[in-house]
């Protein structure tokens, strides 16, 4: 029985009643009396790392800003092989087509590039394409013409002009090559420079006759207004033909 001079003892709390003294909660207390180990620290701190920024590591410092992209594109520009830039461009985001761009671009004089290769290298970007299909033309007419409408899409008209641009003045043989091969003659292009070989060539065998009915009407229009304004007809091998690759001329 206890005294005034012995107190009573009482026992100690234990860990959890102290704990909850203390204003530790249950999740709390677990993590005092039963600390994670090493490994289970490793993996919450991995788990809390922030997101790597995407892209090339050289342009971290710039990411947010506009800057960024422009960062990529200089980075791509270094990129030793195809499959080096796809890399890198395909954590570029929105700016992965002007990364594959930059690249395709910077090969149109390497020799070891071939077309087909800068073509799939755009990945599917048709201003990129278009691009290709200017810098690296074919002699073939009717294979250029469908690959503007393959690769170029949007920009496909453009694309045949530039094509037909380059391959002036028509012959009757490359005529009939683009009537059989089931070219798209409604293409505003291609009846207009058959019509300006027949007016503007002096010794054309070229007629709109050799048209398909459906365009005739519009070759001959043309026809008509290059012989009514003979300072509008085109010039052989003008500014943006440099290759007249189907005639041999420059």
């Amino acid at each position: 029985m206890p005294t005034a001079s012995h107190p009573t003892r009482r026992p100690l709390p234990t860990a959890a009643v102290a704990l909850g003294l203390l204003g530790v909660g249950a999740l709390g207390a677990a993590a005092v009396l039963f600390p994670p180990s090493f490994g289970e620290l490793l993996s919450a701190a991995h788990a809390a790392a922030p997101e790597p920024t995407p892209g090339p590591a050289a342009c971290a410092a710039y990411a947010g800003s506009t800057t960024w992209g422009l960062c990529v594109r200089k980075e791509a520009l270094e990129a030793p092989s195809l499959e080096a830039m796809v890399a890198l461009c395909a954590g570029a985001g929105p700016w992965e087509g002007a990364c594959r761009d930059s690249w395709v671009e910077a090969q149109f004089h390497v020799p070891s590039m071939d077309r087909g290769m800068l073509l799939r290298a755009c990945g599917g970007e048709p201003d990129c394409a278009f691009k290709v299909l200017d810098h690296r033309p074919i002699p073939e007419l009717d294979i250029a013409l469908s690959e503007c409408a393959q690769w170029a899409r949007p920009y496909a008209n453009d694309c045949a002009g530039h094509v037909l641009r380059r391959a002036f003045p028509l012959s009757p043989e490359e005529v009939t090559v683009l009537r059989r091969s089931g070219a798209d003659w409604t293409q505003p292009h291609l009846a207009a420079w058959v019509g300006a070989t027949s007016a503007c060539v002096a010794d054309a065998q070229t007629s709109c006759a050799e048209v398909p009915s459906a365009e005739k009407a519009r070759c001959e229009a043309f026809a008509a207004h290059l012989r009514r304004h003979p300072e509008a007809c085109p010039v052989r091998g003008g500014p943006d033909g440099a290759a007249m690759g189907l005639h041999g001329q420059k």
